[in-house]
């Protein structure tokens, strides 16, 4: 059976920096596991997700030591790096959205359409208004990190969710320096890994 996150309604309002939300409020889940299934990640990763009346807010918090993020635009290929990611699949899981950040706080966005062999990315697509921010416990790019993301609704399509609803949804992280580690909330059973299998996505419980 596919894990479960219940996203719970965020209190209060948002005003500009997403490292401000009081997310020691919410309880996360984690440690991220390997994409095969066979263990967790060397470096762990935690996830929390919250939601309100324009957005969907995701943090992950990282252990880390050196990372290697060396792309400085929007939309280049950072899971060839390291990379957070989210993918959301509010109807179907033959079309989804992809989501990627990366510790130096560049942004990766597209809608992919998944035909139950291959998938197929469609990166013109662009998350308007998409959020972002990262926070380093020292040295940027050198040790624990946070990332932060504010997906509005408006930009998937006006897909507002309500209480109770239920949307497929999956967390990744890529872990490149010291040996590549594939990780997923909802392990997509896949070696060598593969983050791209809906069926294997978790489900995102909507719920105040």
């Amino acid at each position: 059976m596919n894990p479960v996150l219940h996203a719970l309604r965020l209190s209060g309002e948002v005003h500009g920096d997403l490292r401000e939300i009081y997310w020691d409020s919410y309880d996360p889940v984690g440690p991220l596991i390997l994409a095969d299934g066979t263990a967790y990640s060397r470096w762990s990763t935690m996830v929390q997700v919250v939601w309100d009346a324009t957005h969907l807010y995701v943090a992950f918090t990282c252990a880390d030591d050196v990372i290697t993020a060396g792309h400085t635009d929007r939309n280049a290929p950072l899971y060839e790096q390291e990379v957070v990611e989210v993918f959301l699949a509010p109807i179907t899981l033959t079309s989804y959205y992809e989501i990627n950040l990366s510790p130096r706080n560049i942004l990766f966005d597209s809608k992919i359409q998944f035909s139950g062999s291959r998938h197929v990315g469609d990166p013109s697509w662009e998350c308007a208004e998409l959020g972002s921010a990262v926070k380093w416990q020292s040295t940027a790019m050198q040790g624990d990190w946070k990332g932060f993301l504010a997906i509005p609704w408006r930009s998937l399509e006006a897909l507002t969710p309500r209480r109770g609803d239920r949307w497929a949804a999956n967390f990744y992280r890529i872990k490149r320096q010291g040996g590549d580690e594939f990780s997923c909330w909802s392990p997509t059973r896949t070696d060598p890994a593969n983050f791209h299998v809906p069926s294997r996505f978790g489900e995102l419980l909507f719920t105040d």
